[in-house]
C-alpha cells in the first residue's frame, strides 16, 4: 500500500522514524545528529470503556485522548514505542509520555506535563525522566512492559518517586514535589508504524 503524505508530513516522518533516546542524556535526537526533535504521537483515539489510567500520589488521573507511534533507530536496530495520552478538559492540557525500548522490554524516557490549579491560579508541575537521573535521584523507581501486535500496543507502568522539574511552578510545593504515577495500564491501543510508511514511500513500496 502507498502512503500519500504532504511535503510537511514527510518531513515530519523522515525525522521521527529515525530518533532516539540518546545514551547520554536521554533526550530524543535524530539520528544524523541534526537538531534535537521530540516524537510527534500520532493515531489518536478515544477512550470508550472508561478513562481513568492511573493514580497519581493516590488521586485518579484521566485522559481524553490516548496516541502511539512505533520507529526503528537504525544506529542500534532497537525498536521504540512513543506512547501519550493526553487530558484536555483541564484548563492547559496535561500529558503523560512513555517512551519504551521495545527491544530491551523498558521505559527510556517519561515526561510529565500537570496544570493543577492552586489557590485559584493554574501552577505547572513537571517532569521528565530518563535513565541518567539515577545518578542523582537514586530514589526514582520507574518500570514497565510493553506487548505489541501488529496493529495494537499493550503495556503497562509504574513512576514513582519522580522530581519536580526545575523551573516548574509548584517547586518546593510538598504535594508536588515527589510524584508517584502507579497502575498505568493500558490496551490494545492502535498505532502507526513509521518502518512501514517508509516503505510505502520508497519505489515501488
Amino acid at each position: 500500500m502507498r502512503y500519500l503524505l504532504t511535503p510537511l508530513a514527510l518531513l515530519v516522518l523522515m525525522l521521527t522514524s529515525c530518533s532516539a533516546p540518546d545514551p547520554k542524556t536521554g533526550e530524543a535526537v535524530v539520528a544524523t545528529e541534526a537538531e534535537e526533535t521530540t516524537p510527534v504521537a500520532a493515531s489518536a483515539v478515544e477512550p470508550t470503556n472508561g478513562n481513568v489510567l492511573c493514580t497519581i500520589n493516590g488521586e485518579p488521573w484521566s485522559y481524553t485522548e490516548a496516541t502511539a507511534f512505533t520507529n526503528t533507530f537504525k544506529k542500534t536496530g532497537d525498536r521504540y514505542a512513543y506512547v501519550t495520552f493526553e487530558n484536555d478538559r483541564t484548563e492547559k492540557p496535561e500529558k503523560i509520555q512513555l517512551h519504551f525500548n521495545i527491544t530491551k522490554q523498558e521505559i527510556e524516557m517519561a515526561i510529565v506535563n500537570l496544570y493543577p490549579v492552586v489557590d485559584g491560579e493554574t501552577k505547572t508541575a513537571k517532569y521528565n525522566w530518563n535513565p541518567n537521573k539515577l545518578t542523582t535521584q537514586p530514589e526514582n523507581q520507574v518500570s514497565g512492559t510493553l506487548t505489541p501486535t501488529e496493529e495494537t500496543l499493550s503495556g503497562s507502568a509504574d513512576l514513582d518517586k519522580l522530581e519536580i522539574a526545575a523551573g516548574s511552578t509548584l517547586s518546593g510545593h510538598s504535594d508536588y514535589q515527589r510524584l508517584s504515577i502507579r497502575d498505568i495500564v493500558f490496551t490494545d491501543l492502535p498505532y502507526e508504524d513509521h518502518d512501514e510508511m517508509m516503505k510505502g514511500l520508497q519505489p515501488g513500496g
